[in-house]
């Protein structure tokens, strides 16, 4: 999970095209394994919910 947070297009590059659509068609199974992960979706929650009360 970390790491593909770490390698998410950053700055001006979230809104490059191309550069998103890359990313997607590249990390597509890891993003279809953690859509339906709910081990995943739980510590993503958690994450969140933490990191905005803090």
């Amino acid at each position: 999970m970390a790491t593909l947070f770490s390698i998410l297009p950053q700055g001006n590059d979230l809104f490059d095209k191309e550069q998103v659509k890359a990313f997607l068609l590249k990390h597509e199974k890891t993003i279809q394994q953690y859509a339906v992960d709910s081990d995943y979706q739980q510590t993503l929650l958690a994450k969140f919910i933490s990191s905005k009360s803090s």
